[in-house]
């Protein structure tokens, strides 16, 4: 098994980039030889502390990082799932 650092930091890239848990068991497979089920996926999830839409933040903070992100965007060109695909390469997973 990968050591804990390399773990944490795999699963966090999988939930950045929004993948199914079948993929991110896939990933972890091809990538680093580790072989899971769904049950020891969701206990590293929640180990780690893994971000999921499921769990979003509070509506207050998911409310100033989405104002953020809206102040970044000057020309106003970014859409809802622009936002949300930028939220979760920040690290935080945001519902529609």
């Amino acid at each position: 098994a990968p050591s804990d650092d390399v773990l944490r930091a795999a699963l966090l890239s999988y939930a950045s980039l929004k993948l199914s848990a079948k993929q991110r068991i896939q990933n972890l497979a091809d990538e680093h030889q580790y072989h899971i089920k769904a049950t020891k996926l969701k206990e590293l999830n929640k180990q780690f502390n893994i971000p999921t839409v499921r769990k979003p933040p509070p509506v207050s903070v998911a409310t100033t990082l989405i104002c953020d992100k809206l102040d970044d965007d000057v020309n106003k060109t970014n859409g809802p799932d622009a936002m949300k695909t930028f939220l979760a390469l920040d690290g935080y997973q945001i519902p529609r």
